[in-house]
């Protein structure tokens, strides 16, 4: 996953920097430096899973 893979990811789910990182224990400037980066954390797209299924739960 790059950072631009992330941001697409964000507004598909409507998600900003500062709810992302509240929901992934991280502070809003690491979700930035995410976003701009080339490659993210190896757990980022399974966190990204959980969020996805989390919300279609609570639909």
């Amino acid at each position: 996953m790059t950072g631009a893979e992330l941001r697409t990811w964000m507004r598909a789910h409507d998600y900003t920097a500062m709810r992302l990182g509240a929901e992934l224990g991280v502070t809003e400037r690491t979700v930035f430096r995410w976003r701009s980066s080339t490659r993210l954390p190896a757990f980022l797209p399974l966190a990204l899973e959980t969020l996805e299924r989390r919300r279609g739960q609570a639909a």
